[in-house]
């Protein structure tokens, strides 16, 4: 009996070691750092939340797209070419840097947030068409975005990116959590399905 305890020891250590490890892995993972942006004062909650724009009136291509990503300087153009303003009727700051960024006719490199290896196919287009179909979401309604759909799709993978003024990851996206996504609703699980 006293010779297996040294093992017994080794073995404990080890595990515990292993399980640390297994909970740092997913910490880092799950609760990813916030990535800044070169527009730091952009807002999704001051776009989403408080002025009511839908996802789609600025990420147009979600629903067609495999990978949507960043809006072009256009559409951000369209509503800011003339504000908003302070008290003293000068641009606020981020505008400025906007209109910097425009008049240099230079886009606007955001950084990445939600990332899959390279390995992984992923389109947004299959997975809107199947959520939206399955929960009988309206994501269009008389040429507009459905605001309270389109919230409830996105933040599936996203979160609730309308609550965020600096947008984080906050789903793992790993390959375990997209799974149990697939076998919570009926979609394929077979490797060929996202390893192309």
């Amino acid at each position: 009996m006293i010779k297996l305890l040294p093992l017994a020891a080794l073995h404990g250590f080890f595990g515990t070691l292993f399980l640390a490890f297994l909970g740092l892995r997913y910490y880092t993972k799950s609760a990813a750092p916030t990535i800044d942006q070169p527009l730091a004062e952009f807002s999704h909650k001051r776009h989403v939340s408080k002025a009511g724009i839908a996802c789609s009136a600025c990420h147009q291509h979600f629903e067609n797209s495999t990978r949507p990503g960043i809006p072009p300087m256009s559409v951000c153009w369209e509503c800011h070419k003339d504000g908003p303003k302070d008290d003293q009727g000068k641009l606020l700051p981020g505008i400025v840097k906007l209109h910097d960024y425009y008049n240099r006719q230079k886009s606007i490199e955001w950084n990445r947030i939600h990332t899959l290896p390279d390995h992984v196919y992923f389109s947004h287009k299959r997975h809107v068409k199947a959520l939206s179909q399955k929960w009988g979401l309206t994501l269009h309604q008389g040429g507009q975005g459905n605001l309270v759909d389109q919230k409830k799709l996105c933040s599936t993978c996203h979160g609730e990116v309308w609550q965020m003024d600096k947008v984080h990851q906050v789903r793992s996206l790993t390959m375990g959590w997209c799974l149990s996504c697939h076998r919570q609703n009926g979609a394929p699980i077979d490797c060929w399905t996202c390893h192309k």
